[in-house]
């Protein structure tokens, strides 16, 4: 569609491209289960689920179709044996593989020819600004393609249940080790920026990223996590039940299969430091005990009022989900080139392949880990009042409060200088009408529509 002067209905040689690509998706998935009676002491189950799914779909020009595939299966086998009336064994093993697998294919002879590294589809071109919103975007291959994550977990555990008297005593543990492989990339295939459409038409790029031959954001993690515990439902009477229990639960530092470990570990630091200086990308800390402790309560003998209560400490372990995608494309193993000759850049394009070394390397970009990185640690605690009225009548007062520490964040490390224009910190108040008023007391300040109320803490930064 070719848009009109409305006034002189001339061309204006703008045009609108529409389309729109189909876009296909298939998923399978089935379970299956066996029980079988061993003794008449034991028993097993088996299960298995299949979780198989993909996706493809082409882009609105037509010389890219970007394909997703995904994998999940879960194995789980358990034997269960009762050696007394008092004593029960729970055994279990596990087996979880997760895999997602995201990529863009070349559906047309352009895309097919016109490669800026040697060896790889069509990359990304883009036309407008290196930031913001450009005028043509992303035509060609993501810049993210292509990405993979395959996920294996590995678990086995048992619990140890034990009856006597008035307590119900239950041991347990379990070991999980957890092999994270998975690629991050950033643009493998090369991006061309140009400054407007008329530069594209003379093939005179402004700027070129790319990543040097050889280099690409895998990394393979591998952690083991630790837990064990023990409690105890003991019934003090008739009419009060306690419930008390300690679990402690650690994963070890996490570590790459191929040695490919680095940290930035002090900001001031020119350079990040690497194996076999650190052997993993941060430390863990081991003390997550975790005390629980719960009640409930018949207060009166015709059990219409109890009172219920607990507390406990909960952790949340630092594990490969929460830092595979920045340790991905940490240096020395990952660079960013970042090409700005403009008189290079046109006599070359579209052949990147001279522009692929380690000279065109930006300023370093890198997300670093703290050093020691403590679990997240949840303290949560509940009282509840339930009191019957009548015969279907039920009331419930309760409380339910919880306090977190040591949740993980980012923070800017290396944040640019500000200025404070004409030696000001607050920007006053013009006294014209304002379209809109939001302030810390509306009833004041949007009486009349002016902001006339200044923030209490204007002059801090």
């Amino acid at each position: 569609q070719i848009f009109k002067n409305r006034a002189t209905g001339d061309d204006l040689y703008i045009g609108e491209f529409v389309g729109s690509p189909k876009k296909v998706i298939r998923q399978d998935f089935f379970m299956g289960r066996v029980d079988h009676q061993l003794t008449t002491s034991t028993n097993v189950f088996g299960r298995y689920q299949f979780d198989d799914d993909n996706s493809s779909e082409p882009q609105v020009v037509g010389n890219i179709e970007e394909r997703n595939r995904a994998r999940r299966q879960y194995v789980t086998l358990q034997g269960n044996t009762v050696f007394n009336p008092s004593l029960l064994n729970s055994a279990r093993f596990a087996f979880n593989r997760s895999a997602q697998f995201s990529d863009a294919f070349a559906i047309s002879d352009l895309a097919r020819t016109l490669t800026f590294v040697p060896g790889k589809i069509m990359g990304t071109l883009t036309v407008g600004e290196e930031r913001g919103t450009p005028t043509i975007g992303d035509v060609g291959s993501d810049t993210n393609f292509p990405r993979f994550w395959v996920y294996n977990l590995w678990e086995f555990g048992d619990d140890l249940t034990y009856v006597k008297s008035q307590h119900n005593f239950k041991w347990g543990g379990v070991v999980r080790r957890i092999q994270n492989n998975n690629t991050v990339q950033s643009e493998s295939r090369g991006q061309y920026t140009f400054q407007n459409i008329e530069d594209l038409i003379l093939a005179k790029p402004q700027l070129f990223g790319g990543v040097p031959i050889g280099e690409e954001g895998y990394k393979g993690i591998r952690q083991t996590m630790l837990a064990f515990y023990m409690q105890d439902d003991f019934k003090m009477s008739s009419r009060l039940t306690l419930n008390m229990g300690l679990r402690w639960e650690t994963t070890t530092d996490p570590r790459e299969a191929h040695h490919q470990i680095s940290n930035l570990l002090d900001i001031r630091n020119a350079k990040e430091t690497v194996y076999p200086a650190i052997d993993a990308f941060f430390k863990t800390k081991d003390l997550n005990f975790q005390p629980r402790f719960g009640f409930a309560w018949q207060t009166n003998s015709k059990a219409t009022r109890v009172v219920r209560g607990g507390f406990g400490i909960y952790h949340d372990l630092v594990v490969p989900f929460a830092f595979n995608q920045q340790t991905s494309k940490y240096p020395p193993f990952f660079h960013r080139l970042r090409a700005r000759d403009t008189t290079t850049l046109a006599a070359t394009f579209p052949n990147a392949a001279p522009l692929l070394n380690l000279a065109n390397v930006a300023a370093i970009q890198m997300e670093p880990i703290a050093s020691t990185m403590p679990a997240g640690t949840k303290y949560n605690f509940t009282l509840a009042v339930q009191q019957q009225l009548g015969q279907r009548n039920l009331l419930e007062v309760s409380y339910v409060g919880s306090q977190g520490r040591h949740l993980t964040r980012y923070i800017q490390l290396n944040y640019p200088n500000y200025e404070i224009v004409n030696g000001q910190k607050w920007y006053p108040a013009r006294g014209t009408t304002a379209a809109n008023c939001f302030g810390p007391n509306p009833a004041t300040a949007c009486t009349t529509l002016n902001i006339t109320r200044r923030n209490p803490n204007w002059d801090r930064v």
